[in-house]
């Protein structure tokens, strides 16, 4: 994976890396998400995340309790966060930055 070899590389040069992986809305609105949606290949792209072995800070459980909680995280229409969304992820990642 280019990411965990990115971080490798940086790190074996005494710089600190902090990577997050953006989730999509599918892997953050399952609560919104028919049942009939087959998840195995948005699963697949998570399990070959971890099994990298590539440290990163996890923006979905932090995206996903605000999403369950009714906010609107992502716009209707779109892939992308709302300005809320956004901080939420902001909130999640601070601490490792």
């Amino acid at each position: 994976m280019a990411a965990k070899a990115f971080s490798e590389k940086l790190s074996s040069e005494g710089k600190n890396a902090t990577v997050a992986i953006t989730p999509r809305s599918i892997d953050v609105l399952r609560k919104y998400i028919p049942d009939a949606y087959a998840y195995d290949r948005a699963d697949a792209v998570w399990g070959h995340i971890n099994e990298s072995g590539l440290e990163y800070v996890d923006l979905r459980k932090a995206l996903t309790e605000r999403a369950n909680a009714g906010e609107q995280v992502y716009f209707k229409t779109d892939h992308h966060w709302t300005s809320l969304g956004a901080g939420y992820a902001f909130s999640a990642l601070a601490p490792a930055l």
